[in-house]
């Protein structure tokens, strides 16, 4: 049987998939690529991780220039769903189950 508390305790774990949703991007730039990889909701990650590989030709060959990155958003729409998810794991707590010995005696 699904109880109030098991239901809510699933609402909750389920609100954590958007925020740790993973996407990989790569993009092609004016002499190299972008390589980008996300966590959160694709429109407002929270965490976006970057790798930028570029190249130029030289006197004496090629050059080549690489770059990484971690950018952690703090005001982005997927902290929403942490933050409903925590609440909500938090309430699945709270709520008491009725014992099945009381529920047996009060009959």
């Amino acid at each position: 049987m699904l109880t109030i508390r098991r239901l809510v305790l699933c609402l909750g774990l389920l609100c954590f998939i958007p925020f740790f949703l993973p996407a990989r991007e790569q993009n092609a730039i004016p002499n190299g690529a972008e390589d980008r990889f996300t966590l959160g909701l694709p429109e407002s990650p929270w965490l976006i991780v970057y790798s930028t590989k570029t190249e130029a030709k030289a006197n004496d060959g090629m050059s080549y220039s690489f770059s990484n990155g971690t950018k952690i958003e703090f005001l982005a729409w997927s902290w929403l769903f942490a933050i409903a998810g925590f609440l909500l794991i938090k309430l699945s707590r709270c709520i008491r189950t009725p014992n099945r010995s009381n529920m047996e005696t009060e009959k």
